[in-house]
């Protein structure tokens, strides 16, 4: 029994390190400054690394944000949010890259009407 809570001890303690490793908070006061300046800012307060492609995301957009103590992951969303990027945080490192190209719908031909009822073949005869 004094094995099993000490195995239940030592998982709660892993799970409450993990969850602090992953909410990670910034606060972060730019006017006009470049993207690349706000990342720097960015690993200086977490520690996370950035890595991205220059097509997906611009270092040297011109950006601006005031947040007090927030979730690095909100930050980001605001700072991209006119971008399409993708935002993975991982491994002490956080990934921007482009989304998933979308799914192809499931109507074929998404601009013909349907009226509800069944399309007669064109072999069929009057019914």
């Amino acid at each position: 029994m004094k094995r099993i809570r000490l195995l239940f001890l030592m998982l709660l303690c892993v799970a409450g390190t993990a969850l602090t490793a992953r909410a990670q908070k910034v606060t972060l006061n730019f006017r006009n400054a470049k993207l690349e300046q706000v990342f720097g800012r960015i690993t200086e307060q977490t520690g996370y690394t950035f890595y991205y492609a220059r097509p997906t995301v611009n270092p040297d957009k011109v950006v601006s944000i005031a947040v007090a103590d927030v979730d690095v992951r909100a930050a980001l969303k605001q700072l991209l949010a006119d971008d399409k990027v993708e935002i993975e945080i991982r491994d002490g490192k956080i990934y921007l890259s482009p989304p998933p190209p979308g799914r192809v719908p499931l109507c074929r031909n998404p601009l013909r009407a349907s009226s509800g009822m069944p399309r007669a073949s064109p072999l069929s005869g009057p019914r």
